[in-house]
């Protein structure tokens, strides 16, 4: 398969490059590059349990929401792990997150991140900015699985959590974001 790239700055197209390979991504913005979406998934392994838990799993632990979750620490059960200076260190996250209540994430590059992929499987709704939910590639989700840091803060959204339905999360999030369909976008691009 050859692909035609046309590299276009100021409405004046500078070059064109001809190659065999097309970049493909989790994220939709991915097409404004020429490149081709392709759905990502992680193991449907997510248990609906009993949710307790406020946790936030990423390498840079300190995030923008990291002081206003450690003062919530002494009132509320806060898990802050990713990473051996968190103030959890690591944990099993699937384990933790079959138990936690509200995802908290913010990061500023990737796509589908893993831990927002394994608590929406487990149907855990996740508090981040709009803005973050569209650059990190789920806009495809909808929104009822999100609760969104431009409106409350985390202790709110803690609230609102154990009020959304975990297993309308876990079914709507699995309808979107599964092997099946990214197997039949994979057959798509491959003209199989």
């Amino acid at each position: 398969m050859n692909i035609l790239i046309s590299i276009e700055i100021n409405s004046f197209i500078h070059c064109k490059i001809i190659t065999k390979y097309k970049k493909i991504s989790s994220v939709d913005y991915i097409k404004n590059f020429g490149g081709s979406r392709i759905t990502y998934f992680v193991p449907q392994k997510g248990q609906l349990k009993e949710k307790k838990y406020i946790t936030q799993l990423m390498g840079n632990y300190k995030s923008i929401y990291y002081d206003e979750l450690m003062n919530l620490r002494s009132e509320l059960p806060v898990i802050i792990a990713g990473d051996e200076n968190a103030p959890d260190k690591f944990v099993n996250d699937w384990d933790i997150l079959s138990n936690t209540s509200l995802l908290v994430h913010h990061k500023e590059y990737g796509s589908c991140c893993n831990s927002v992929m394994k608590a929406l499987d487990c149907g855990i709704p996740i508090y981040m900015t709009r803005e973050n939910r569209y650059k990190l590639g789920f806009e495809d989700v909808p929104e009822y699985c999100f609760i969104f840091s431009d409106h409350c803060n985390i202790k709110d959204a803690y609230i609102e959590s154990k009020l959304k339905n975990n297993k309308t999360i876990q079914e709507e999030f699995r309808r979107v974001k599964s092997l099946e369909n990214c197997t039949k976008e994979l057959k798509q691009l491959l003209e199989i």
